[in-house]
């Protein structure tokens, strides 16, 4: 059944067809779904493409015209015209990850909107309307996720400065981010005060890289 294919899918490691890594991801539509696709070549050049996959698996993106996308076992393969392999994929895991200041001693309550804050705000920030309308045109693991259940997984941090690493680690790797600056009205004495930090969503072994176990920033399970 082709609504098996739907969902965020990453390249096997060993580069196939001069890839060396690649994130699909698909997304249902009225017919068949959205297909976003990045990649890297072999000689580290960064590639995205993005548009439609019929319910027979065909493709119709940049660079992708006729392609096909076939789920094989657990695996998604997809074949480009002529037959070569373009890459083999597995499942992939989308989720969001907030971290938020141990040393504030925030209420819980405020630790709560301050989470919420960033959470929304790493998907807001993407706006592309005006007025009450919003457009959001998300990258294809931001659209599953939101399309999804919303995984999340809140983590503390040690400090302002351990805050501050997450986000700049997770802009440099290309990762949506937000951080959030509370203007000091409840707390804080009036300072505005860097509160959280939100992570994707994205992949889940992508984020983990930055705030996961052995990652760039030592955190804490909330």
């Amino acid at each position: 059944m082709w609504t098996e294919w739907m969902g965020a899918w990453a390249l096997v490691p060993g580069a196939q067809g001069g890839v060396s890594r690649a994130t699909c991801a698909l997304v249902p539509e009225a017919e068949g779904a959205s297909f976003w696709i990045a990649w890297t070549n072999a000689d580290g050049a960064a590639q995205v493409a993005r548009g439609h996959v019929d319910v027979a698996g065909v493709v119709d993106a940049p660079g992708f015209v006729g392609a096909r996308i076939v789920v094989d076992g657990d695996g998604l393969v997809i074949t480009q015209v002529g037959g070569a392999v373009f890459g083999v994929f597995v499942r992939a895991p989308v989720k969001q990850v907030i971290v938020y200041r141990r040393d504030l001693t925030m209420r819980k309550g405020k630790i709560a909107a301050q989470v919420a804050h960033a959470s929304m705000k790493a998907l807001l920030a993407l706006d592309e309307g005006a007025g009450p309308r919003f457009v959001l045109d998300l990258p294809g693991p931001m659209a599953v996720w939101a399309r999804g259940s919303f995984a999340k997984v809140v983590l503390s941090v040690e400090d302002e400065a351990a805050l501050d690493a997450v986000y700049a680690h997770a802009r440099a790797a290309g990762l949506p981010a937000a951080r959030i600056t509370d203007s000091g009205r409840t707390e804080f004495k009036g300072v505005p005060t860097r509160t959280t930090v939100a992570v994707g969503p994205w992949t889940a072994d992508e984020i983990d890289k930055v705030t996961g176990p052995g990652g760039l920033v030592e955190t804490k399970l909330a």
